[in-house]
């Protein structure tokens, strides 16, 4: 009998499926359903599988995702999809990934039995056929390393399945850069990976290769000691040009020490994640050695809001190398410090551009006109792997900014739309309201606001609530006034509101971010 797991979002679908179906007279046993891809997964982490059913459309994870996961983390679990949707995508999207079969509801018995005995067929065939064994071999060896590298796990029957003795090994970890921009990093790495793990079998070498849980890949490397050193380059090397070929990718990687005994294959892992983080100011598309690495020194940067203010002054008077050389300036100041941690870097740039962003409001500037969207760029930030990432990213922010800049008209300091800045920033913990304004000033509220959306390229309401945001930050930064008086403050009597407002624009709760932005005390 096989094994089969069932994953529909339809308590009634699934069990329909599990309960109508003469599953063992196809040779199938249904081992489990799941409400979703994460439970299955879960599952085939705990049991494993040899054939997944799984619905198209679910929450968290689609069908089509769950099948390119199985393909990486179980590939020699069968996929067969289950739709209501007689697509050609779908269909074309579930060849590429490789599934053994495509099902449209309503089920038919009858085309779900032909699916199911070719499918018995083939699992027949594989457990048979001498290559079929060959490749279980790889994939068990890969699981040991897995999971001798995620959870340091036993190691012991590695020499059964090398079928001699362990002579000696090392532990290369890889941080895949796939290149493109048609979709993420992520997902092209997932759809990559499998493929790139067999292309891996065909190096004249005794190697074995897996993937990991943080969308990185690890080798192990088996040869005498003696003779691994002279190898580990060699190998990078042979791996990075077939990246290149097999899929457009390029690597960043580490060597962790010697392993002299199976004992020894966790500790080189660690060593080699470990001497990964220090690719945040080594750079990326390298291999890292314990020779290459610093000490770490105390991070020394400007204070972000007097930064903000520099960078304004070099954009309003339009002086390129001032800004270049102040750019430079600032990440020669991080790379001197030799972080492992982009966490305080992040953080330091997160609060600049949020500064930046006040700065420009007060002169008159549209912040989108200069910056562009700054939560944009903080998400982009977020996801950089090195120092060199987050240069380009700031240099190009910044000459766009400089150029931007130099294209605002002196209308931007039109009366009306000035004395409207200015009553917002002195009285937005008011009530505030565009018809209070245009009443002071003696012109229509929609003249008002369509004249202010034309000078600062947001509306009324916007433009507030970015500068009661901008004080909120700054008290919860600053003071230790609690989240309600805080709200008070900024312009928000209700609390609850307050919080629903900033965690929406920033990601977090006003306790996250003031426990994040202040050191501990």
């Amino acid at each position: 009998m096989y094994s089969l797991l069932i994953a529909d979002d339809e308590e009634m679908v699934r069990r329909g499926l599990a309960e109508t179906m003469d599953w063992e007279s196809l040779g199938f046993r249904v081992s489990g359903t799941a409400r979703d891809g994460s439970e299955l997964m879960d599952m085939l982490e705990q049991d494993g599988a040899d054939v997944v059913l799984a619905d198209i459309r679910m929450p968290k994870m689609s069908g089509l995702d769950l099948a390119a996961r199985i393909r990486i983390r179980y590939p020699g679990t069968r996929v067969v999809i289950l739709s209501g949707y007689d697509d050609f995508e779908y269909a074309r999207s579930a060849i590429e990934h490789k599934v053994f079969s495509y099902l449209l509801k309503p089920l038919r018995e009858d085309r779900a039995v032909d699916v199911f005995k070719r499918l018995k067929y083939a699992l027949d065939a594989e457990r048979n056929d001498t290559a079929d064994r060959q490749r279980s071999r790889i994939i068990r060896l890969r699981e040991i390393l897995r999971s001798i590298i995620e959870t340091g796990g036993d190691a012991s029957d590695i020499p059964a399945i090398l079928e001699h003795p362990f002579p000696g090994g090392i532990v290369m970890m890889f941080d895949p850069s796939p290149s493109g921009t048609d979709s993420s990093l992520r997902e092209r790495w997932h759809g990559i990976l499998p493929g790139f793990l067999e292309e891996l079998d065909g190096i004249d070498c005794d190697l074995v290769a897996t993937s990991l849980n943080e969308d990185r890949m690890a080798l192990l490397l088996i040869a005498p000691v003696a003779d691994i050193t002279l190898s580990v380059n060699e190998i990078f090397l042979e791996i990075r040009w077939r990246g290149r070929e097999f899929g457009n990718m390029s690597f960043t990687a580490a060597v962790g020490k010697p392993a002299v005994s199976l004992r020894d294959i966790a500790e080189s892992g660690s060593e080699a994640r470990a001497l990964l983080g220090h690719a945040l100011y080594l750079g990326k598309n390298r291999l890292i050695t314990g020779n290459d690495i610093r000490d770490e020194r105390p991070l020394n940067l400007p204070e972000y809001q007097g930064e903000a203010e520099r960078f304004i002054d070099i954009m309003s008077s339009r002086d390129e190398p001032t800004l270049i050389n102040r750019t430079d300036r600032i990440f020669s100041l991080m790379r001197e410090a030799c972080p492992r941690d982009a966490a305080p870097l992040k953080a330091w740039f997160r609060n600049f551009f949020y500064a930046m962003d006040h700065v420009l409001r007060g002169r008159g500037y549209a912040p989108e006109a200069v910056l562009g969207n700054i939560d944009d760029i903080i998400d982009a930030l977020a996801s950089s792997r090195t120092i060199g990432d987050m240069r380009d990213l700031f240099y190009d922010r910044a000459l766009s900014g400089l150029e931007a800049t130099s294209k605002v008209s002196d209308k931007s300091g039109h009366r009306l739309v000035r004395f409207t800045v200015e009553a917002l920033q002195t009285r937005f913990s008011e009530d505030v309201g565009l018809e209070t304004i245009a009443d002071e000033l003696d012109v229509s509220s929609p003249y008002l606001s369509r004249l202010f959306k034309s000078e600062t390229g947001v509306n009324f309401k916007e433009y507030l609530t970015r500068i009661r945001l901008d004080k909120a930050r700054e008290l919860l930064r600053e003071t230790g006034m609690r989240v309600y008086e805080v709200a008070a403050v900024a312009g928000y009597p209700d609390q609850k509101y307050f919080c629903e407002i900033f965690k929406k624009r920033t990601g977090m709760t006003p306790r996250d971010y003031r426990r994040e932005v202040r050191p501990p005390e």
